[in-house]
């Protein structure tokens, strides 16, 4: 096998961790919760597009990511409830 195939495999094992851990999010019960491991999720899913080559879906899921987050965060840090939160 080539390096390459390697990482494609080592990237679609990374995409099945993503796929259980925004599974498990699901089963959390509180918003901050679910928000937070599917920022998580979004993470490692952007992991696996960065290692099977698709920097589209790398970057689109870093941006959902950093809302999720954001959205996560708006309770505790007034700042980031404003009028600008739509256009992220």
């Amino acid at each position: 096998m080539t390096t390459e195939q390697i990482i494609n495999l080592i990237g679609q094992a990374v995409g099945f961790v993503a796929i259980a851990v925004a599974f498990l999010s699901f089963q959390v019960k509180n918003k901050n919760g679910i928000l937070a491991i599917q920022a998580l999720a979004n993470f490692i899913w952007a992991i696996h597009f960065y290692m099977i080559g698709a920097m589209a879906g790398c970057i689109l899921n870093l941006v959902g990511a950093v809302r999720n987050v954001i959205f996560a965060m708006r309770d505790k840090y007034k700042w980031l409830g404003g009028v600008w939160l739509p256009t992220v």
